[in-house]
C-alpha cells in the first residue's frame, strides 16, 4: 500500500478551507460576542457574524489561492 499525494489527500480529506474558516470564525465570534455583551443573545450574534465573516474568508482565500495556483 502506498502513500496518498497530496492532490489525492485534498480529494478523500473531507471539508473545505471555507467551512474550516466558518467553523473557526463562529467559534471566536461565540466568546468575543457572550463577552462583550455579557448575554447570551451576544454570544448567539456573534457566532453567527463570525461564521459569515469566517465563510467569507474561507470563500475568499479559496478562490484566490486557485487564480494563483493557475497563474504561476
Amino acid at each position: 500500500m502506498r502513500e496518498l499525494t497530496l492532490e489525492e489527500q485534498d480529494k478523500v480529506v473531507g471539508g473545505s478551507l471555507m467551512a474550516d474558516a466558518a467553523a473557526e470564525g463562529a467559534a471566536v465570534g461565540t466568546m468575543v460576542g457572550a463577552i462583550a455583551r455579557n448575554t447570551v443573545r451576544g454570544a448567539v450574534t456573534g457566532g453567527a457574524w463570525g461564521a459569515v465573516g469566517g465563510a467569507a474568508f474561507g470563500a475568499v482565500y479559496s478562490v484566490s489561492s486557485y487564480i494563483y495556483d493557475r497563474a504561476s
